[in-house]
């Protein structure tokens, strides 16, 4: 790494330490809106809760019903936009939860981020899995145009491979008769 690239790091570094002490000082005053809002009978002016997903990555405003009423992919297609990134499974899980996803009825709730990691594993064509050193991370493929022309290709060949067993079996078929 060149000098100067290593001097526009380290500024890159002071810069977002100073955003993140802006937004926590935006939380505060935010808090403190709300807190004479209930003390003079009003409503709440923010009624936002700050999601950190891990240490300088960006701080999300996810409102208590963002993902209220929606199904688990949607609801996960819509939080990795948020984040512009691939997530962990408790960070989705985290969000989802902030947001008021209601999650499935029969999914019983000590199960719940074990049935979430397992839909999305199995959403293969809306969701990428990238192994972490912390685990399984999940995002879209859009994130990834190259890994999306892979999955692209593979498709592909599978239509191709469903076509010619379809032949094979009509020809079989018909030399039967």
């Amino acid at each position: 790494m060149s000098d100067n690239e290593m001097s526009l790091n380290k500024t890159l570094d002071i810069l977002l330490q100073k955003l993140e002490q802006q937004e926590q000082d935006v939380s505060k005053t935010k808090q403190l809106i709300n807190g004479l809002c209930e003390a003079i009978g009003r409503e709440k002016m923010f009624d936002i809760i700050d999601s950190f997903t891990g240490a300088g990555r960006l701080r999300l405003k996810i409102d208590h019903d963002t993902f209220f009423g929606m199904g688990v992919a949607p609801a996960v297609k819509q939080f990795l936009k948020m984040n512009g990134k691939a997530a962990l499974i408790e960070e989705i899980f985290d969000a989802l939860s902030t947001g008021g996803f209601e999650w499935p009825k029969d999914w019983k709730q000590k199960l719940r981020l074990k049935n979430l990691a397992i839909s999305l594993s199995k959403n293969r064509y809306d969701f990428v899995i990238v192994d972490t050193a912390k685990g399984n991370a999940y995002g879209l493929w859009e994130f990834y145009p190259d890994k999306l022309r892979e999955r692209d290709k593979t498709k592909s060949i599978d239509k191709k491979s469903e076509v010619i067993e379809e032949s094979e079996t009509e020809n079989d078929e018909e030399k039967k008769k």
